[in-house]
C-alpha cells in the first residue's frame, strides 16, 4: 500500500455521536482505499464521548474532516 495516500472525508454527525453521513472529499485515487476508509467509519457507527454543549457540538463536531492515511496506522 502506498504509503502517500490521502483520502479526505466529511463526516456529518448527530449530538449522540451517530454518523449521519460519510462523504469523499478528496480521493486518493486509489477506489479501493477510499471504499475502505469508509468501510472503516461504517463499522463504528457511533463517536463515544461527545458529551458537550449544542454550541460546541455544533461548531467543532456537527461537520468535521477526516484523512484517512495509511501513514498514520
Amino acid at each position: 500500500l502506498n504509503k502517500y495516500l490521502k483520502t479526505e472525508l466529511l463526516i456529518r454527525l448527530v449530538p449522540t455521536g451517530e454518523i449521519l453521513e460519510i462523504k469523499i472529499i478528496k480521493s486518493s485515487g486509489n477506489e479501493a482505499f477510499d471504499q475502505s476508509s469508509i468501510t472503516a467509519l461504517e463499522s463504528i457507527k457511533k463517536f463515544e464521548g461527545l458529551e458537550m454543549s449544542n454550541r460546541l457540538f455544533d461548531k467543532h463536531f456537527r461537520n468535521f474532516t477526516l484523512i484517512f492515511s495509511p501513514s498514520d496506522l
